[in-house]
């Protein structure tokens, strides 16, 4: 799996909410169709946000990422 993003700098909820702790429990869970942490936290790790506006920072991959 993938390591821990450095989200320091980063102004989101996920970077703001997503600790080494749970990275570490979901890192290497995928939906059934595929969806990993990784690849819903991309948009929060790619754009740190703007320090007086907070966006959530992820994004569901597809409806059973809600489950898993």
């Amino acid at each position: 799996s993938a390591e821990y993003p450095d989200l320091r700098k980063h102004n989101n909820c996920m970077a703001s909410n997503l600790t080494p702790a749970i990275y570490a429990r979901l890192c290497d869970k995928a939906t059934p169709n595929g969806w990993t942490l990784d690849q819903c936290i991309q948009t929060g790790v790619a754009n740190p946000g703007h320090p007086f506006i907070k966006t959530v920072g992820m994004v569901a991959g597809d409806e059973e990422t809600y489950e898993v």
